[in-house]
């Protein structure tokens, strides 16, 4: 579906959508409001499956950073809560086996265009997006934090890079370059989060196999809306960034950095720095750390903005879900905002993990 005035989350991109229905859940669905036969709005859901409930999402789940409905921006206007109710009405008549459509982590407006499924209900989801400015300019960006000590440090770790064999930064270009990059981002992701006690969700094979197809889908694209950038020290991967891109910047979808002889000399860092750099060359204006609060977003950040959750119940059994879900998230979030508390969680869990 393509409209020079539509817009859409990252995650609501066709190639997403289409990757994910054909290697992780054919069980998918779009339901949508018309003008006649034009689409004012589209909302994709995948089925996803548990003892208890059968409900409808946004489709890659935790995969999909932020989300937002397809929309045409001219005529979203005409899309007020009653028209979302009926859509509500004729999904639970075509699909009367679902307990609950439950839309989450999703932006409250896109481009000055408000989220319409909010109007039905809304709850703030405890993990915020934060963000950098750029101003296109990096002495800009910089100028806000520690700038001579990110400097100096960026300065050091390129000297140590290249008394080690030299490095470069870069998007690989053919398929057989594109899986090995990400077959690389999983082992190191994998390790990484068992060292904390994580569980890994890019561990299943469906999961890999759809991001090896978005990203194979990117290639030979004048403007790809899925990247992958690389930091590679005498050729061997070092850190690794996957995004998403919008025309205000990109969103970080997924990180990793190798744990070995380099871990001290900061290539994740460096990474960003020089990504952000050519994000600030290219005239960007944003650059999305994406969902969640970690340290090192909070040292580049200065935006930080909420995301919120819809839970819509159809049945009995879906309002037992969306009140047990509504007491998880304030639970989450009060755990979170205790800086004492969510510092004995992380502790617990690499202990855990030994």
């Amino acid at each position: 579906m393509t409209s020079d005035t539509a817009i859409h989350g990252n995650a609501q991109n066709f190639d997403w959508l289409d990757s994910w229905r054909k290697n992780v859940n054919k069980d998918s669905f779009i339901a949508g409001l018309f003008d006649g036969d034009q689409p004012i709005l589209i909302i994709p859901f995948e089925v996803v499956n548990s003892r208890f409930l059968r409900a409808a999402r946004y489709p890659g789940g935790s995969h999909a950073n932020v989300n937002f409905p397809w929309i045409e921006a001219s005529k979203a206007s005409l899309i007020d809560k009653n028209s979302i109710k009926r859509l509500v009405a004729e999904i639970r008549r075509q699909r009367p086996d679902l307990h609950a459509l439950s839309l989450t982590r999703q932006l409250s407006e896109l481009e000055n265009i408000s989220n319409p499924t909010l109007l039905l209900h809304q709850r703030l989801n405890p993990n915020p997006v934060f963000a950098l400015t750029l101003d296109r300019d990096l002495a800009e960006v910089l100028a806000r934090g520690k700038v001579k000590r990110r400097r100096q440090k960026h300065n050091n770790h390129s000297r140590r890079y290249d008394a080690m064999g030299g490095w470069r930064v870069f998007t690989p270009q053919n398929n057989s370059k594109v899986r090995h990059a990400l077959d690389t981002f999983f082992k190191l992701k994998g390790e990484r989060l068992a060292q904390f006690g994580i569980r890994d969700p890019f561990a299943a094979t469906d999961i890999r196999n759809f991001f090896h197809e978005l990203f194979d889908r990117q290639i030979g694209k004048e403007n790809p809306p899925f990247r992958l950038e690389i930091l590679e020290v005498n050729g061997k991967v070092h850190a690794l960034i996957g995004k998403s891109m919008a025309d205000w910047g990109p969103t970080v979808e997924f990180s990793a950095i190798a744990n070995d002889e380099l871990a001290g000399a900061s290539p994740g860092e460096f990474l960003y720095f020089e990504d952000i750099k050519n994000c600030c060359d290219a005239g960007y204006s944003y650059y999305s750390f994406g969902l969640g609060d970690e340290p090192y977003k909070r040292e580049w950040c200065d935006v930080e903005y909420p995301v919120f959750d819809t839970i819509i119940p159809l049945t009995v059994r879906g309002r037992i879900f969306s009140l047990l879900d509504n007491l998880k998230s304030s639970v989450t979030a009060a755990i979170k905002n205790n800086e004492k508390i969510w510092a004995l969680v992380r502790a617990i869990r690499r202990k855990m993990a030994r």
